[in-house]
This record gives C-alpha cells, sequence and structure tokens, in this order.
C-alpha cells in the first residue's frame, strides 16, 4: 500500500508542477517578459518531471510484483484526485502573488510586483480549455492506462506497456499544434488575455481530471464487484 501512494504522490506532483507552472507565462507577460515567462514554464515543467522518472520504477515493480489492476486503478484514482484539488485550488484562489515569487527566484533579474492587479469578469476561453482538456488526458493518463492494461494481459504486458509512448504522443501533438500556440500568441498580446488564457489552460485540465476521477473509480469499483 505504501508503494501505491508513494507511486500516486509522484505522478500528482509531476501533473500539478507542470500545469501550474503555466501561471509563470502570465507572470512574464505582466513584466513584458513573456519569452522569458515561456522559459520559465519550461525549467519547472521539466523539474516535474523528475517526479515521473521517481514513479516509473515503482509501477515496474507493481507490475512484476504481479498486483492486480484494481492497485493500478488506485494509483490513478488517488493521483487525479489530487492534481483535481491543487488545479481547483489555483484558479479559486488568487495564487499570482506566490508564482511571482517562483518566477522572480528562477529569473534572479526579474523583480515583478503584483500588487493591486485584479482581473474579474473575463471570459473563458472555450476552445483552449476544450483542447487542454483532451491533450492533458491522453499525456496524463497514459502511462497508467497501459500499465493497467498490462495487469490483464500479462503474457502481452512487454509490449503493451510500451504503447504508453502512443497514448501520450497523441495528447502532446494536441498540445503542441492547438494549445500551447494559442498560450504563446494570448500571453504575448496583454495581461489580461495572458491571464485568460492561462485560466482557460487550467480549467480544461480540472475537468480533465475530474473525467479521469470517475474513469478510474470505475475501474476500481468494476474490478471489485
Amino acid at each position: 500500500m505504501e508503494i501505491i501512494l508513494i507511486a500516486s504522490l509522484f505522478i500528482a506532483l509531476s501533473i500539478v508542477i507542470e500545469s501550474l507552472g503555466a501561471w509563470l507565462r502570465f507572470i512574464g507577460s505582466v513584466g513584458s517578459e513573456a519569452a522569458l515567462g515561456y522559459s520559465s514554464h519550461v525549467r519547472l515543467a521539466t523539474l516535474g518531471r523528475f517526479f515521473i522518472l521517481l514513479s516509473a520504477p515503482l509501477l515496474g515493480y507493481l507490475i512484476d510484483s504481479g498486483v492486480n489492476s484494481t492497485s493500478i486503478a488506485t494509483i490513478g484514482f488517488l493521483a487525479f484526485l489530487l492534481v483535481f484539488l491543487c488545479l481547483l485550488l489555483s484558479i479559486t484562489k488568487n495564487l499570482t502573488p506566490f508564482f511571482s515569487g517562483i518566477y522572480n527566484f528562477l529569473n534572479k533579474k526579474s523583480d515583478i510586483k503584483l500588487e493591486g492587479m485584479v482581473f474579474d469578469n473575463l471570459k473563458l476561453n472555450k476552445k483552449l480549455a476544450f483542447y487542454s482538456f483532451f491533450s492533458f488526458g491522453l499525456t496524463a493518463s497514459g502511462i497508467l492506462v497501459v500499465n493497467y492494461l498490462a495487469t490483464i494481459f500479462t503474457e502481452q504486458r512487454a509490449m503493451i506497456v510500451q504503447m504508453a509512448a502512443f497514448v501520450t504522443t497523441l495528447g502532446t501533438l494536441i498540445h503542441a499544434f492547438m494549445v500551447d500556440p494559442v498560450l504563446a500568441r494570448l500571453c504575448d498580446s496583454d495581461e489580461k488575455l495572458a491571464y485568460s488564457s492561462v485560466r482557460s489552460f487550467i480549467v480544461g485540465r480540472v475537468f480533465s481530471s475530474l473525467f479521469l476521477i470517475l474513469l478510474f473509480s470505475i475501474l476500481v469499483f468494476y474490478e471489485q464487484a
């Protein structure tokens, strides 16, 4: 059970760090440093991927130990529950001063302040949120879905696990061509559009996380039925 909890935490941390790093793009836009904001997001996301590297051998150990599919589904449920709560907090509470501190720490020559900035009644970019929903669903769940299938089709588990790259690549392509260019363009425009785009990006991932929570909870209870 301890390994399941640790793997869930590592996966959640990786996703949360990469997702919330998008707020650094908004911070960069405020300081007229849009390119540096993008660079800051990339650097923070790269640090977050360190936790995926830690979770992968734990998942491999569980598979080789012969755990059932319920254990993998439980990891998915717990991981995306944590992701959902963290991302929801970021769009319901004003955490931008916290992210400005991270931005200034990563970029020693920057000193961006956000005091007095209020962004109310901004429209959600529904198209951006829609594509964010699908790209995130594929990239975030890929490693768990293939490991879940590997516990069912044990004789082909080596081949199935290798399919993780295929699943995540589909999500990465959607992100690269439909999500990231929109984020970049709007963050280059002005502060309000930057804030709205990042928030829309996060909202898409919030709903995608909720969907994945429901998916993995169904798989958990299906196996126990």
